[in-house]
């Protein structure tokens, strides 16, 4: 991106999140699923603007097709935007009304995060998405299309896959593979890897010190 300025003039600052925030809390999960009428369901959580870049069309479909393996799997859907409606639309003509929620806008997506059980990302394009770290940060399992930079993997239980046509069994298969999956604790490695919101301060401070 600045092939003429050299390497030891460039500082990379990571976009760190509030880890304490976004860890895992055994009694949010039990409240949000509670809420939502969750309490037996796998939970596939999704974040974004109902915009094309994030690719609810396709999630959807993906949704359908674990759907048919996993009969108590929901969809839980937060945000809005233009193609709102379309995608409402779309889980309507797939008879799928009672298993996809239309969360809207949330300023509690952390707790959201500690009740899903995994978490999907098939953008079409991204940058670095926060949202999937702090997904990770929650210590979700998380899906990434493989249009997002690698540089979202920053814990073992995030996986890319392709987004075509004919991918859509990939998503639910390892999607229905994950039904089972653990929770981890991944605080320390984020914490190492430079993505606290501490430590992206800290490093804005030591620029200008």
């Amino acid at each position: 991106m600045f092939p003429n300025v050299k390497a030891n003039k460039i500082t990379i600052i990571r976009n760190g999140v509030d880890l304490d925030k976004f860890r895992f809390d055994p009694e949010d999960r039990a409240a949000v699923r509670k809420a939502w009428s969750l309490e037996d369901a796998f939970v596939l959580g999704h974040v974004g603007r109902f915009e094309y870049q994030k690719n609810h069309e396709y999630l959807v479909d993906i949704f359908a097709a674990v759907k048919q393996r996993v009969p108590n799997a929901k969809l839980f859907l937060v945000g809005e935007g233009s193609l709102q409606e379309d995608i409402r639309k779309k889980v309507d003509a797939l008879g799928l009304s009672d298993d996809v929620i239309f969360a809207g806008l949330s300023r509690e997506v952390a707790k959201l995060l500690s009740g899903f059980d995994v978490f999907v990302l098939p953008s079409h394009f991204e940058g670095l998405p926060i949202v999937g770290v702090e997904a990770q940060a929650a210590g979700l399992p998380v899906l990434f299309a493989d249009t997002i930079t690698k540089e979202a993997k920053l814990t073992e239980d995030s996986w890319f896959l392709p987004i075509g046509e004919n991918d859509v069994a990939q998503w639910a298969e390892k999607l229905e593979a994950l039904t089972d999956a653990k929770r981890g604790d991944p605080y320390d490695r984020l914490k190492a890897q430079h993505f606290s919101l501490q430590d992206t301060i800290q490093e804005f401070l030591d620029l200008y010190a």
